[in-house]
């Protein structure tokens, strides 16, 4: 008959791995937390520090010329984009603009369509 604690030993007492064994697992989640570190700065890092440092930028008024949101009609859903332009002054000098953000991406997310009303609007503007 066979003897119990023959057959309940405990796991630790198993075949070890081997050091190449725990640094290939090692390696292999390394490299995911390396690229996927990478991809999250370069999509969120970058964009968040633009934002930060644009709090210290100084402040003047502008007008908004248009503004628009345009649909991507796709087989999975629409996607909207937001397009403005407009015009402010610094130093008696007019500048034209377009850029609203620092990360340039459509949301699927409805939102209110512009009116004609709303070219012509003060807003403020950083830069």
């Amino acid at each position: 008959m066979e003897n119990v604690s023959d057959r309940a030993r405990p796991v630790s007492s198993g075949p070890q791995t081997s050091a190449i064994a725990r640094a290939a697992v090692f390696f292999f989640f390394f490299v995911f937390f390396a690229v996927g570190t990478a991809f999250g700065i370069g999509v969120f890092g970058k964009p968040l520090l633009h934002m930060l440092a644009a709090r210290q930028w100084r402040s003047v008024p502008c007008e908004i010329i248009s503004s628009s949101v345009h649909t991507n009609q796709a087989s999975d859903g629409s996607t909207y984009r937001v397009d403005v332009t407009y015009r402010y002054f610094v130093d008696d000098r007019s500048y034209i603009g377009d850029r609203y953000q620092f990360m340039d991406w459509s949301s699927n997310e409805a939102s209110p369509q512009p009116t004609s009303e709303e070219s012509g609007r003060d807003a403020n503007l950083r830069y």
